[in-house]
């Protein structure tokens, strides 16, 4: 995961603002100087105002520090922190064409580390809500050191995604289901792995027999779990219950 973060040019953050807002700092001045940007556009940038996992003691945390400040108590979601998201759109508002804001609803329950490590899927499904906010609906602060419009832009957001959160929970918002296999991905993924092992430990660096064998059954093991798991427990089968719904739309 480092790497992966490091290769898309992210950020690690100490969760300490005087240090953080010199990394976010710096990034805004690359950005802006168009030094390490000049020739991708447009650009994403991926943030995650709860900078945490969901635990019910840190859900407990959350709504504590909430209510002695006076912000709305979550119920489904820890609160965000908003210092580094309205930092980073205050300096690059110019550049700024919308927000995107993504809700996500695992299927039967979040996914926890281990998961990446031992099952070949995180969730069995996975429910999406997308609103998109156009720069016009994002409020413009004249000062850095005065960025409040932005911190409570953010916190009304959370509190309305805190409420779209309950009704996904309660299968009351309408979707789209995608009909998808793993069967190509699979594919590609055995085909290089095969290549890949190829190249690098019989051309470039060869190995023993043995060893060169051993690395390509155990590259293709993820796919061989695919083809076992996905038969007995993949079938595309809805697991909202859309009838309440369409019944109180009728």
């Amino acid at each position: 995961v480092g790497w992966i973060g490091s290769l898309q040019s992210s950020i690690s953050l100490d969760r300490n603002w005087n240090q953080d807002k010199k990394k976010i700092q710096r990034l805004c001045q690359s950005f802006l100087s168009k030094r390490d940007y000049k020739w991708i556009k447009p650009w994403v940038f991926f943030f995650y105002p709860e900078g945490t996992r969901m635990t019910p003691q840190k859900l407990l945390d959350a709504q504590k520090f909430a209510k002695e400040r006076g912000y709305a108590v979550l119920e489904h979601l820890m609160q965000p922190r908003v210092k580094g998201f309205s930092y980073l759109a205050h300096h690059l508002y110019e550049g700024l064409g919308c927000v995107i804001d993504v809700t996500c609803l695992y299927h039967p329950s979040p996914p926890q580390p281990i998961d990446v490590l031992v099952n070949t899927r995180l969730a069995k499904y996975t429910h999406l809500h997308l609103r998109v906010f156009r720069q016009h609906e994002i409020p413009q602060c004249r000062d850095e050191n005065d960025l409040g419009a932005l911190d409570q832009w953010l916190r009304d957001r959370w509190a309305e995604k805190d409420e779209i959160m309950a009704r996904m929970k309660q299968n009351r918002i309408p979707f789209k289901v995608l009909n998808r296999t793993p069967w190509r991905a699979t594919a590609v993924y055995a085909v290089w792995a095969v290549i890949t092992n190829f190249v690098l430990f019989h051309v470039l660096f060869p190995v023993p027999s043995m060893l060169f064998w051993f690395l390509v059954i155990t590259t293709l093991c993820p796919a061989a779990i695919v083809c076992i798991e996905y038969p007995a427990t993949g079938r595309q089968i809805n697991p909202f219950d859309l009838s309440r719904y369409q019944k109180k739309k009728a």
